[in-house]
């Protein structure tokens, strides 16, 4: 999910769940019934936290690629940013903590942010080259009414 204000991307895990979790345990170390809804929950207790923190890693990820791209270049790459935001939007309205392909996506967010660091240091490095004179382009610098311009 994205943040209403910020558009950040979250990832929609209640805390609540692992409260749960924690109190379905304290209840077996009782002998006290412990609910059948709740015995689901528990038994899929490290496949959430695993989903959980993997998807918290990419997205960090997938933001810290994203921040690496210079407004100038954003446009040029627009087309790859975009094929990048389609690959993830399935988590936005798909997905959910039952899924059966949740793997299937974290495979796809993968490859994604492998791609998208590739795609976004090539075009890093093809400003970088356009900007700074770099592979045979010389550089002059210019005086123009007080302002130093190259």
């Amino acid at each position: 999910m994205q943040h209403p204000d910020t558009g950040k991307i979250l990832v929609n895990f209640d805390k609540e769940i692992m409260q749960l979790v924690r109190e379905a345990k304290y209840m077996q170390r009782f002998n006290i019934a412990v609910p059948e809804s709740a015995q689901m929950v528990l038994l899929q207790e490290e496949k959430f936290k695993f989903y959980h923190n993997q998807l918290t890693h990419l997205v960090r990820e997938y933001e810290h690629i994203l921040s690496r791209v210079a407004p100038t270049i954003k446009p040029l790459l627009r087309p790859h940013l975009d094929d990048m935001e389609r690959k993830i939007a399935p988590g936005f309205a798909v997905l959910t903590w039952t899924s059966l392909n949740i793997d299937g996506y974290l495979h796809r967010f993968k490859q994604v942010r492998g791609s998208g660091c590739r795609v976004c240091a090539a075009g890093g490095k093809a400003a970088q080259c356009r900007l700074f004179g770099v592979g045979g382009v010389r550089l002059r610098r210019v005086r123009l009414r007080g302002c130093a311009v190259y």
